[in-house]
């Protein structure tokens, strides 16, 4: 819920959105696209996508194969924002996977990354065991440092970098106290349980400018 709402806060409703490794359909549903895809790997989860969202298109395909990209009925399809959350720490490539991801921006899309601190995997393997949290495949466990370079090797460049969420686990007064306040202080954010990454590529940055010159005055009259 909390992603839900951090990624509703930053895409703008009604925008085209695509998002790779879309699970059971639920996020992108919560951003209220205009134009909504959904990508998946897994048969099941798009079958479940299907019947929980039939407002939303949903494709069978893995993003680190690219010659599955033309099979996409929206192969020449562009979006608005791209969403990749909790996929990056699970894939084998994530650079191919960051380079098939071009083929769908135009010159203003922003690529939206949310991944987990690293220094979380111990309690979150912790909560694998207990059953507090959803079993999830072995992680390659980039820091945001690693996402940033990778990105930055394939030509997009970083727009903004944030930690979120501090007490995962919905506890009433508490959750809005670490959530909400304590997570935006300097150190204590940067153990942060999510990092949020926001990305557009290098090569659609505008090459000309308009120019502002402002001279302050005293005496404005």
């Amino acid at each position: 819920r909390s992603l839900e709402k951090y990624f509703s806060f930053i895409i703008p409703e009604g925008s085209s959105v695509l998002e790779v490794g879309c699970g059971t359909g639920d996020l992108l549903a919560a951003v209220k696209p205009k134009y909504g895809v959904g990508i998946d790997f897994s048969i099941g989860m798009i079958e479940l996508a299907s019947s929980r969202h039939p407002e939303l298109v949903f494709r069978l395909h893995d993003i680190e194969r690219p010659e599955w990209i033309d099979k996409l009925d929206e192969a020449n399809q562009k979006f608005d924002y791209i969403i990749l959350s909790d996929l990056l720490h699970v894939l084998w490539d994530v650079q191919k996977a960051l380079n098939n991801l071009r083929k769908f921006c135009h010159t203003s899309t922003k690529i939206i990354i949310s991944n987990y601190n690293f220094l979380w995997e111990p309690l979150l393997k912790l909560g694998e065991h207990i059953g507090l949290k959803q079993k999830s495949p072995n992680s390659n466990w980039l820091s945001h440092y690693d996402i940033i370079s990778l990105l930055e090797l394939e030509g997009f460049h970083l727009v903004s970098n944030y930690r979120k969420i501090l007490l995962p686990k919905y506890l009433p007064i508490f959750n809005f106290l670490f959530n909400r306040i304590l997570v935006n202080f300097p150190i204590i954010n940067s153990i942060g349980l999510i990092n949020i990454i926001i990305a557009r590529s290098q090569d659609q940055i505008p090459k000309e400018y308009s120019i502002s010159i402002i001279i302050p005055a005293r005496n404005e009259k």
